[in-house]
């Protein structure tokens, strides 16, 4: 054990629930508290995950507000606070790539930057500003190979300056469980329906219209289908819309946001992931966890996970027919989904386990100091 304790500084936009975030929820619960004392700083606004952070013993704050622009020059009211937590290392996490590394300079503190997924489409101005406002970063973690290809192409980032720390996820929460039939009961859903599903939040790169015109057309060869995503977002509203011009009204349920993933995941039959782009989805890590066979868009580091074949199906992100197409073969074959999500199971456990990238972050942190 290290004489003092090493202080990590975690900065990034909000805590609101989604993939980045809930990684970063996991990392900072999950850290050794005899090693390590560890802050957490949003700059947006705090989130669902904020509260239950802190009721595992994190210290979270919400940083002063920024004038717009000018903390790309001096961050002035947010180095205040960092000064104030005197941190050993700063740990910026996507989309505060830049204010941090500002603040990394100002104060001499070194700086570590997890891109845990780019936007879609990613802009050419973001690109050159995060490449320049980095240079001096002194590591960039990509959370899967594909995306560290990505980040050496577009950023042009010497090869050494980035590694790959992947995802991870408690294993021990997310596992395959009989269905739980009072939840289906409480969703409205009956016992021998069968569910596909989705986790994730209601925005564009998540492609859930590509899911509901797929789902129609599944719907109209197994009547008894029914689905379900789970989340919440700013594109609700358009997807309700387009919910009840499809006639989905009485098939499908959008239950808004939950904390009971685990159980949720325990209802579907299958999980499906549309985005038009992925890091190293969580939600996807968390259905493979419980031996849920995917079907998911073949982008970003879905392509990692899935195994074409073998533990689900890779899909174009606008093929809406191949969508519909895997689908009813998982739907009509149980043998074979039963097999992919057995298959599932073992490559989280053999990659992806929340044990082993704590353990890979808390040996960066060292080898910083």
């Amino acid at each position: 054990m290290l004489k003092d304790r090493i202080t990590i500084v975690h900065l990034l936009l909000c805590m609101e629930t989604g993939g980045a975030e809930t990684v970063v929820s996991h990392l900072i619960t999950s850290t050794d508290p005899q090693v390590f004392r560890v802050v957490v700083i949003t700059l947006c606004s705090r989130g669902a995950l904020a509260d239950q952070a802190e009721k595992k013993g994190a210290r979270v704050i919400m940083a002063a507000p920024m004038i717009r622009g000018a903390s790309l020059i001096y961050p002035y009211s947010l180095i205040a606070t960092v000064r104030k937590v005197k941190p050993d290392i700063m740990h910026s996490h996507s989309g505060c790539g830049p204010t941090a590394a500002l603040v990394s300079r100002c104060l001499g503190v070194p700086q570590i930057h997890t891109e845990h997924g780019r936007p879609y489409p990613d802009p050419r101005w973001m690109i050159e500003l995060e490449r320049l406002y980095c240079l001096r970063t002194k590591k960039i973690v990509a959370v899967s190979p594909l995306l560290k290809e990505y980040l050496h192409k577009a950023f042009r980032w010497p090869d050494e300056k980035v590694t790959v720390i992947e995802n991870g996820i408690d294993t021990g929460h997310f596992l395959p469980r009989p269905k739980p039939f009072g939840l289906l009961s409480e969703l409205g859903f009956q016992p021998d329906q069968k569910v596909v599903g989705s986790v994730g939040r209601l925005n564009q790169v998540k492609n859930y219209p590509v899911l509901l015109h797929a789902f129609r057309d599944v719907a109209a060869k197994v009547p008894e289908a029914r689905l379900l995503i789970v989340g919440d977002g700013p594109e609700r509203g358009n997807l309700e819309r387009l919910i009840d011009r499809l006639g989905l009204s009485k098939i499908c349920l959008l239950p808004g946001e939950r904390f009971d993933i685990a159980d949720l995941l325990s209802c579907m039959d299958i999980f499906v992931l549309p985005s038009w782009s992925e890091g190293t989805s969580m939600s996807l890590l968390e259905a493979m966890a419980c031996a849920r066979p995917v079907v998911a868009s073949c982008v970003g580091g879905n392509q990692e996970l899935v195994r074409h074949g073998q533990t689900g199906f890779l899909v174009k992100p606008d093929d809406v027919h191949s969508f519909t197409h895997h689908i009813l073969s998982l739907l009509n074959n149980r043998h074979m989904a039963a097999g992919f999500g057995e298959n599932c199971r073992k490559v989280v456990l053999e990659r992806y386990r929340l044990g082993l990238m704590v353990e890979k972050y808390e040996r960066l942190y060292e080898q910083m100091i």
